[in-house]
């Protein structure tokens, strides 16, 4: 059985925990004066209804990865199964999707960090972070070495062309 310490906010190769049913929805009722705040605080409330109204898929805790990249850049044209064979090799069962990204975030402010050094402050993850929307389009989270804020979205009209190069999914057990 696998033990692991209960974090405040993910750390790159470790799994961070998100329990949706004990999120303080009260931290996101006011509007943010900040224009990045409020898109991300939009995102959240729009991940909170997509949790009660879809329970089969989002009512339970869960777990992310950020992992730390051991593996060959690839592109993602026709190698979404290797993608999809990391997350299985990394624990996962699949590449978190915008909801479960945003519950994340959410569960994040949860447990103290700011608004600001959520979505203003340089990122510090190593890597761009790869999830999927509702569409199943590829989304590029975050700024790796520290140019730009980690709640950063960013869809590339020619994702399928895009290269791994320092990019690794957001598994989610």
């Amino acid at each position: 059985m696998e033990v692991t310490e209960k974090l405040l906010k993910p750390i790159e190769g470790k799994w961070f925990t998100v329990e949706p049913e004990n999120i303080d929805r009260k931290l996101f009722f006011n509007e943010r004066e900040n224009h990045e705040q409020e898109k991300v605080r939009q995102m959240i409330l729009h991940a909170f209804s997509q949790w009660k109204n879809k329970p089969e898929k989002y009512a339970r805790s869960f777990k992310t990865l950020t992992p730390i990249k051991t593996w060959d850049s690839i592109t993602l044209r026709g190698h979404l199964e290797k993608i999809e064979e990391i997350v299985t090799r990394l624990g996962g069962d699949h590449i978190a999707d915008l909801v479960e990204q945003s519950l994340e975030w959410a569960q994040r402010i949860n447990n103290g960090e700011s608004w600001e050094n959520l979505c203003n402050n340089p990122d510090t993850a190593t890597y761009f972070r790869l999830i999927v929307d509702e569409n199943k389009k590829f989304l590029y989270i975050g700024y790796h070495s520290g140019r730009g804020y980690s709640t950063r979205i960013c869809e590339y009209e020619k994702a399928f062309l895009a290269r791994l190069d320092f990019t690794v999914p957001v598994v989610v057990r």
